[in-house]
C-alpha cells in the first residue's frame, strides 16, 4: 500500500510498518509523474522563462508559457512533434513572443501582431497542457483527470491519437466523463478500464466502489449507456454502406435496395456522412466503437465507402485505404461512383431539372436546390412505384451494379462465417 504525502511516497507493509521510498521528484527531466490534474485552471499564466520555470512540473498550467517557448526552439529533438501536435489538435501552432514580463503563448499573425492563449478560449491552454509534455516524455507515467474539459469533441479526438501513439513509451492513467475519450481509448489493444461508483453506508459516508469492467461487448456496452452513449441498434446489422449524400442514401436506402437487391433490406444499414470530408471521420469513428465493444474490428469487410467521383474524394478514398487495406481490408469494400454529383443518376425525366441545379455556382443556394429536387423526385417516386422501378434501373444502373456486388460480397462472408 502506498501513501503520497507533501512529494513523499510511504510504503505500508502488510505489518503496518510505514517505510520512505523515494521523494516524488517534480522537476524535468528526473520526474516520473506528469500530472494534469482537473484543478489544472489557473487565474493567469507565469511570464517568466527560465530554467527553473521551464522544468518545474506543477500539475496545473502556471508555467505553461515557459514551456511552450522551450518548444519554439527549432534545434529542439521535440520542436517537429509539437508543431505538428498543434496542427493535428488545434489546427495552429502556438509559439511565443516577448511580453512587459517575459514571454506569452501565442498565435502569431505578422511579425509584429499575434493573439496571446489568455485571450483564447480555455480549451487550447488545456491541450496545449498535454501537448508540451508529450512532445517531450519517454518512459513516464502522465496522470490525466478529465482530458475533454473545455475541448472541441474534434480536437480531442486528434488529441487522444497522439496519447495512443504516445502510450507506446509512455503509461497513462486517465479519468473521463467522456464516451468518446472511453471509445477512442477503450478500442485500443491492453487497455484497461475501471468503472468508479459510490456507496453510503449506515453514518452516510461516500465510499467510491471501483470495479474493473470485463473485456465483454455487453459490459463495455453498458459503460457507453452509462456515459450517455445511444447504442440504439448498432449491433443488429449484418453490414453497413457508408456514403457522402444523405439523398443518396435516402434513395439507395428507401427504394434501389426494396427494388433490386431485396435480399439486403434488414442486413444492410446505409449511413450518410453528409460531406465528402466527413466521411474518413465517420468511417474511423465507427471503427473504433466497434474494436471498443468487441475488442476486434467486429465489421472488417463488412463495411463498405462509395463516395462520388472526382479528384478530392479519390484523395479520400485513396488514404482509407492506405489505412486500412494494409490490415487485411479488402480494397473492394472503399470505392466511388463515376458521377460527381448523384442527382446523374436521376431518371431522364429530371434531367433538364439536374442540368439547371447543377449549373448553380453559389453553393448554398445548389444545395437548397438540391434538395428542393430530391423532394420532388421523392414524390414522384411515390405516385410512381413501377414506373419509377423501371426508369432507375436504366438511369442507375451503376449504382444498382455496386448493391449486388456488395449483396454478393455480404453472400460469401457468411457462408465463409458458417464454414469456420
Amino acid at each position: 500500500m502506498f501513501a503520497l504525502e507533501k512529494n513523499t511516497v510511504e510504503g505500508v507493509t502488510n505489518q503496518g510498518q510505514r517505510r520512505g521510498v523515494n521523494q516524488v521528484v517534480q522537476v524535468e527531466p528526473k520526474n516520473f509523474i506528469y500530472p494534469y490534474l482537473s484543478k489544472r485552471k489557473v487565474a493567469g499564466y507565469g511570464e517568466q522563462v527560465n530554467e527553473q520555470v521551464t522544468n518545474s512540473i506543477t500539475g496545473n498550467l502556471q508555467n505553461l508559457y515557459a514551456k511552450v517557448d522551450r518548444l519554439s526552439n527549432p534545434q529542439l529533438p521535440a520542436y517537429q512533434y509539437y508543431m505538428n501536435a498543434c496542427q493535428k489538435t488545434l489546427g495552429f501552432v502556438v509559439t511565443c513572443v516577448s511580453s512587459p514580463n517575459g514571454k506569452k503563448a501565442c498565435y502569431v499573425i505578422d511579425s509584429f501582431t499575434s493573439i496571446t492563449v489568455d485571450n483564447m478560449g480555455e480549451g487550447v491552454a488545456n491541450i496545449l497542457g498535454l501537448l508540451v509534455d508529450l512532445s517531450v516524455a519517454e518512459n513516464r507515467l502522465f496522470v490525466i483527470e478529465e482530458a475533454e474539459n473545455d475541448i472541441h469533441p474534434k480536437a480531442l479526438k486528434g488529441l487522444l491519437e497522439l496519447i495512443i501513439e504516445k502510450s507506446k513509451n509512455n503509461q497513462f492513467i486517465i479519468t473521463t466523463h467522456s464516451n468518446i475519450v472511453t471509445r477512442y481509448l477503450g478500442s485500443e489493444e491492453g487497455t484497461k478500464i475501471f468503472q468508479v461508483g459510490i456507496e453510503y453506508d449506515k453514518r452516510k459516508i461516500p465510499t467510491s466502489r471501483v470495479e474493473k469492467i470485463p473485456n465483454t461487448p455487453e459490459a463495455r456496452r453498458g459503460v457507453l449507456e452509462d456515459l450517455g452513449y445511444e447504442l440504439n441498434d448498432v449491433d443488429l446489422w449484418e453490414g453497413w454502406l457508408f456514403l457522402e449524400e444523405a439523398s443518396a442514401e435516402k434513395i439507395i436506402r428507401e427504394y434501389l435496395i426494396r427494388w433490386f437487391v431485396p435480399l439486403l433490406q434488414g442486413k444492410l444499414r446505409t449511413f450518410s456522412a453528409r460531406s465528402v470530408d466527413q466521411v474518413e471521420i465517420k468511417f474511423d469513428d465507427f471503427n473504433k466503437l466497434f474494436c471498443y465493444l468487441n475488442l476486434q474490428p467486429a465489421y472488417k469487410n463488412r463495411v463498405w465507402v462509395i463516395v462520388d467521383g472526382g479528384e478530392t474524394e479519390k484523395g479520400i478514398i485513396e488514404k482509407i485505404k492506405s489505412t486500412y487495406v494494409p490490415n487485411g481490408w479488402n480494397e473492394s469494400n472503399f470505392r466511388q461512383f463515376r458521377e460527381h454529383d448523384f442527382e446523374k443518376y436521376y431518371p431522364d425525366n429530371f434531367k433538364n431539372e439536374v442540368e439547371a441545379v447543377l449549373a448553380i455556382t453559389n453553393k448554398k443556394k445548389r444545395q437548397q436546390k438540391k434538395m428542393a429536387l430530391f423532394t420532388q423526385v421523392e414524390s414522384w417516386i411515390k405516385e410512381n412505384d413501377e414506373k419509377a422501378r423501371g426508369a432507375f434501373e436504366k438511369s442507375a444502373a451503376e449504382v444498382i451494379e455496386k448493391l449486388r456486388e456488395i449483396e454478393t460480397e455480404m453472400t460469401s462472408s457468411e457462408m465463409e462465417s458458417e464454414d469456420s
